[in-house]
Parts: structure tokens; sequence; C-alpha cells
């Protein structure tokens, strides 16, 4: 079984869990994900896709111990103290109760020379219908919820006057603003402390480009479709660490590099450090990049890690990505899928769909042309339009396989024809049962 669901992979992430119990579930999830890739890949390589046992424990030998592994992390990405417990909140609620019981029983010279104050410095920082101070079950939040103190830590939101404006170029410190539906979710390695990130954009011609090549090692990329004009590209570069004083040095040498190539453009993110080799305080560096892709061009895209969006793009897709999740909708061409970790959904799709993946659920639907199908670990959901005609082969070796049509089933494989069987489906899995339905 060549899955996280092997009893020597649910052992070796179980100690993973009891050594990172300290990080929030999020901060906790990422890097159980990433250190599971990690271990499919390099499973699959030294077994050379047998997945034995033997070729696993190799690969546990190799990595060390998951308590070191956990420490590497921590120490990398700043999370080596615990978040603050409900016993320190508890603490702060019993201090505010006795500050509240001293203020009320000197009500006249509190109101006059310590509220009346106070109030006039916080409107300052609030506005008119805004709170001051609220208590309740989830925790305390001052200067409408700027402040918050609650079960996993403290956290200091910026004010409206620090968000960052729509400049190009534009420099902002402090972390993720988490209100943007650009800039959040799962974008990237480094998930701890963002010191310094700087916005970009650029605008390509695209007058006799037939393909656009993007290559990336961390951070979300979200590309979408439009009709006729030049190739649109919106970035945001990051650095990431625990500790400030090297990271506007990381960020002159970070840029987003295009050149073009007879009648391709090529993007690539600089990643002037290899891992482990950052100044001191500093953990890695992302890109989150956004771009517009002129209808009738093809599209490739390498991503080691993060999550990908494609939607309504019109030219054939090449997607290769080593972690993440892939969501890609309304395609014009033929879409070709390669993930090693990560759910994978694909739908309404024009041409022919390709999609493989080591480790992940595949969910696809509205495809017109052939699709081919193969699942080394994770589920297979296909679902089919009404009036499409194939012929479809599917094998599991562990798991089912049920279908909304007859099949006839040959060793392994399972067999059934429909309509005029103008298309090919073929499915593939190694782990994981196949759904095939008819809507």
């Amino acid at each position: 079984m060549s899955n996280t669901n092997h009893p020597l992979i649910r052992k070796y992430t179980g100690r993973l869990v009891r050594s990172l119990k300290h990080l929030t579930a999020n901060d906790r999830n990422d890097i159980i994900r990433e250190i599971e890739a990690h271990i499919v890949e390099k499973w699959d390589a030294d077994s050379k896709g047998s997945f034995d046992d033997e070729s696993l424990r190799g690969v546990f030998g190799k990595m060390g111990s998951a308590e070191f592994i956990a420490a590497q992390y921590c120490e990398q990405r700043g999370w080596a103290r615990s978040p603050v417990s409900r016993g320190v909140r508890n603490t702060i609620l019993i201090v505010l109760g006795i500050i509240a019981a001293v203020v009320i029983s000197s009500s006249f010279f509190a109101s006059r020379y310590v509220i009346y104050p106070a109030i006039d410095l916080a409107r300052q920082f609030v506005g008119d219908g805004e709170s001051v101070v609220e208590i309740d079950d989830s925790g305390i939040r001052v200067f409408d919820g700027r402040i918050e103190v609650g079960d996993d830590g403290v956290r200091v939101r910026r004010s409206r006057g620090m968000r960052p404006g729509k400049g190009r170029g534009e420099w902002r410190e402090g972390r993720e603003d988490r209100h943007s539906s650009f800039r959040r979710g799962n974008g990237g390695l480094f998930s701890g402390n963002l010191l310094l990130e700087k916005s970009g954009e650029l605008a390509i011609k695209s007058k006799g480009v037939e393909k656009i090549v993007l290559r990336n090692q961390n951070g979300r990329i979200m590309a979408k479709g439009r009709t006729g004009g030049d190739v649109l590209v919106q970035y945001i570069m990051k650095v990431y660490g625990k500790e400030r004083g090297h990271e506007e040095e990381v960020m002159k040498k970070l840029n987003l590099n295009h050149s073009k190539s007879g009648d391709a453009i090529n993007i690539e993110g600089v990643y002037p450090f290899g891992f482990g080799t950052y100044p001191d305080g500093i953990s890695g560096v992302g890109y989150y990049i956004e771009i517009t892709v002129p209808n009738g061009i093809a599209f490739e895209l390498d991503s080691k890690n993060g999550a990908i969006e494609l939607t309504g793009i019109g030219g054939d897709m090449s997607i290769s990505s080593m972690n993440g999740v892939v969501n890609l909708n309304e395609a014009g061409g033929d879409v070709d899928v390669r993930n090693v970790n990560g759910f994978i959904s694909i739908d309404d799709v024009r041409g022919g769909a390709k999609v493989s993946n080591k480790n992940g659920a595949i969910n696809v639907s509205g495809v017109r042309g052939n699709i081919d199908i193969d699942s080394s670990v994770g589920s297979v959901d296909l679902v089919l339009s009404k009036g499409y005609g194939f012929k479809f082969v599917g094998t599991t070796k562990t798991g089912k396989i049920k279908a909304d049509f007859p099949t006839t089933k040959s060793g392994s494989e399972y067999h059934a024809t429909v309509g005029d069987g103008k298309h090919s489906i073929r499915v593939a899995t190694k782990v994981g049962s196949v759904s095939v339905g008819v809507r």
C-alpha cells in the first residue's frame, strides 16, 4: 500500500503530530502535508514504483527521526515557543477584573482623570461606532479587534492606515493581508512570520506568442483567460523568517524574470538562495502570482509548492506540481495535469484531459475529449456528460470501481462501450476506489 495511510507512514506522522502539538492546526497540517509529499516522492523513486516496505524504511532512515525533523522545521520557521495558552488568557482576564474593581471604587477620580482621557486617546485609534474593548468566550479584543487575545495566542492586526495601496512596486512590512482573496490560502512552504513583501506588475506583448511558460518554486499561482490583449502579471514577492535584520537584503535579490524565446514567453521567479543557506533569521521566500493569458495561447506551468487555480484559459495547458491543490475550470483546449501531492479538481474541458497524481484524490467532470487518469494513491471521481460516447478501461489494485453503466471484468480490468464509443477513457489506480457517473 503506497499511500499516507500505510502503517509505517501513519506511525511516523503520528510522532510528528505529537512533536508539533504546540503549533496551530493550520501550521501543523502544512508541515505534515509537506513531509508526506516528500516521503511519497522519495518512496516512489527509491522503490522504482513498487512501493515496498523495505524502501519505505530506507526513506525514513535517510530523513531521520520524526522528532528531529519537527525540531528542524520549528527552528527554521521560528516556532520554537508554544502559543499562548488558555491559562495566560485567564490570567489576563483576572488582572483586568482587578483593575476594573479599583477603577469602580475610585469612580470620581477615575472618570475624571483616567476613563475620559483614555477614551479620548482611544478615539485616535478607532472610529465612530467601533469598540474599544470586547470580552467574550472567544477571548479579548481591543481597539475594534486590532489586538486579539485568544486560546491560540496574541494577534495584532494593522490599522486601516497601514493597508497597502495599489501602487506599483510597493513595499510593505508585517503579516499577510488575510482579507485579500489573492493573498490568502494554501500558498507556500514558509507559513511562519512574513517579514517583508513587495508587489509588482508586468505587461508583456502577446503578438506572435504561441505559448507562455511560468516556473515558480514556492507560492500560490492564479491564472485566468481573457479575450485578446497582452499578457498581464501581478505578483507579490515575500520574505519569511523568525527575526528581522536581513529581509531587505534578501528582497533586493528577488525578481520575477521574463524573456521571449521564439514564439514562447518565459516567466520565472528568482530564488537566490538554496535551502538552508539564507542569512540568519530568514527561513525562505515565495512569489504569489496572478497571470492573465490571452485566448489561443498555450499555458505551461511548473510549480514546486503552492495552490494552483486556473480559470477560463482558452489554449492547451500543461501543469506540473510537486505539492499543492490544483483547481482547473473552463479550459478551451487539451489539459495535462501532473501532481505529486495534493487534490486535483478539473471541470469543463473542451478538449481532452490527461491527469496523474501520486498522492491525492482526483475529481474530473465535463471533459469533451479523451480522458486518461493515473492515480497512485487516492480516489478518482469521474463525471461524464449524457450523450458522450466512449470506450472505458478501468483498473485498480486496491479499491473498487463503480460505474453508472454496465461493465465487464477481464482480469484486473473493467471494460465498457457506451454510445458510439468515439472517445477513450482510461482510469488506473494503485490504491483507491473509482467512481464513474453520467449526468
